[in-house]
């Protein structure tokens, strides 16, 4: 079924398909925002976008705080995290992911990056987009390694973390730009589109949560692009988002021997 997302709530999983709900969840992940501002945005009446909130508030979807810039509004926060979604079986994947998993096969030594490339695929074949996931993952991998890269010079910490990258055999990274942190990597694991959009999200969790964890301030992709004959290549920018900082979730001191 297209059109429907996976939430993890403290309730547990939350499956959301109504329109509405979609675009609400889609507006929050950016800020909080006003029921007013959520009837702009999603262009339906005062009456019906309160009816959603009240559902999405049972359901542990969103929650509703005062207004940091205005105590007494209150505006609605996303609670939840985004797992999945239903996007259609990807055949050209599942042709692919064999083609890795032979690829590993002939070359054990690259196993971590191959299996993580090849779940990745192979799970976009049968039509689930694992993006968020491979995000948080990223992201995860990340704070494994804050207390190696916390500190330095970007430059110094961007190429160390470039050199992690290749090192686990996930791809090849290659440092575009330090300001704006522009990051293009490659992998041979050539697949369809979709496939690598979702690997491509596990490698801005990865590079935007280690300038978090540098900086103390959030960063953001502003611009993703999958290239190449292959979907190989993948490019994406970095900026901080404003008033945000990140919160570490995992501190687990890493070394490559």
């Amino acid at each position: 079924m297209r059109g429907l997302e996976i939430y993890s709530t403290e309730k547990g999983l939350i499956q959301v398909s109504n329109e509405v709900r979609l675009l609400i969840l889609k507006e929050l992940s950016q800020s909080p925002m006003s029921p007013k501002d959520m009837c702009v945005s999603t262009g339906r009446a005062m009456s019906t976008v309160s009816s959603h909130l009240k559902t999405m508030l049972d359901d542990g979807l969103v929650v509703c705080v005062p207004d940091p810039d205005d105590g007494r509004r209150r505006v609605y926060s996303l609670a939840a995290r985004p797992v999945a979604a239903s996007v259609g079986r990807d055949e050209g994947a599942r042709a692919s992911y064999l083609g890795i998993l032979e690829r590993l096969a002939a070359n054990p030594v690259r196993a971590p990056g191959l299996l993580l490339n090849a779940l990745t695929v192979a799970i976009t074949a049968e039509g689930i987009n694992l993006a968020p996931v491979m995000e948080n993952l990223g992201s995860g991998l990340a704070d494994s390694l804050a207390d190696e890269y916390r500190n330095g010079r970007t430059e110094d910490v961007l190429s160390s973390l470039r050199d992690f990258y290749e090192y686990a055999g996930i791809g090849e990274a290659s440092i575009f730009s330090y300001s704006p942190v522009s990051v293009i990597t490659h992998t041979r694991c050539e697949t369809t589109f979709r496939a690598a959009e979702a690997m491509g999200r596990f490698t801005q969790g990865f590079f935007s949560r280690a300038m978090g964890n540098l900086t103390g301030k959030e960063f953001r992709a502003v611009s993703s692009e999958v290239f190449g004959a292959g979907n190989n290549y993948h490019r994406f920018t970095l900026e901080q988002v404003p008033g945000r900082r990140v919160r570490i979730q995992y501190n687990i001191a890493f070394s490559v021997v």
